[in-house]
């Protein structure tokens, strides 16, 4: 919990909204599917066809088919997916221009380029619809306590906090790209950022080595011995 400040921006805030459990159930998972959060196997670029893991998630049959010890049940529970969520998007800040980066991770890039538009786009709106909320109570509260007054100088100090709620009520109105203005688009790569071929095979290649220099190295001191 972050109690909003001086040093507290828009951004910090949306960042950590993003990142949270409420935003996940109630604008991120609502507008995806779930299997495709949870059992994707693989995908096929040049078709564009997800492929499901047939132990978890039955696409034919559009069930959940997997067996688990905790939760138990076949579905996974909507915490059990906000941590994968948490584990596959990354939200960082260049503290130098305060400008934000947003990616998901996922074998689909298509899947991923949606994603990213979703959060961005949900974020939005959920800060819009917050400050409006926040301006219209303002405003009515205001002019409810301008009735009650008639000192000159409270009556000119209440035209100047509506005169700045109004303001903020009308940029929440204009504004679509209300915390973030989107200066590069989400794209799909050419080459798939993961897995890495090369040091897999680097890293198999050093396994093998060490693994057969090992059993050489037992077999000449065990035969030695014996």
């Amino acid at each position: 919990i972050d109690l909003p400040g001086e040093n507290t921006s828009a951004s910090d805030e949306a960042i950590a909204r993003i990142t949270s459990y409420d935003f996940y159930t109630e604008h991120f998972l609502p507008n995806i599917k779930l299997q495709d959060l949870m059992a994707v196997k693989k995908w096929s670029r040049k078709e564009n066809i997800i492929i499901y893991d047939s132990k978890k998630y039955d696409d034919s049959q559009k069930l959940w088919v997997r067996k688990v010890d905790y939760p138990k049940q076949t579905i996974p529970t909507t915490q059990e997916s906000y941590l994968h969520y948490k584990n596959i998007l990354n939200v960082s800040e260049d503290k130098r221009t305060s400008f934000v980066n947003i990616s998901i991770t996922h074998k689909s890039a298509n899947i991923a380029r949606d994603w990213v538009e979703i959060v961005v786009n949900q974020i939005n709106e959920d800060m819009r619809n917050k400050d409006r909320f926040k301006a219209e109570k303002s405003i009515e509260f205001l002019k409810d306590y301008a009735k009650s007054t008639n000192i000159e100088p409270l009556q000119d100090a209440i035209a100047n906090l509506l005169e700045i709620e109004m303001k903020s009520l009308m940029l929440t109105s204009i504004n679509d790209e209300y915390v973030y203005e989107v200066i590069d688009n989400p794209y799909i790569a050419e080459k798939e950022s993961s897995p890495n071929r090369i040091l897999i095979l680097v890293l198999v290649a050093l396994c093998s080595f060490l693994s057969l220099s090992t059993f050489v190295l037992l077999r000449h001191f065990l035969f030695k011995k014996g």
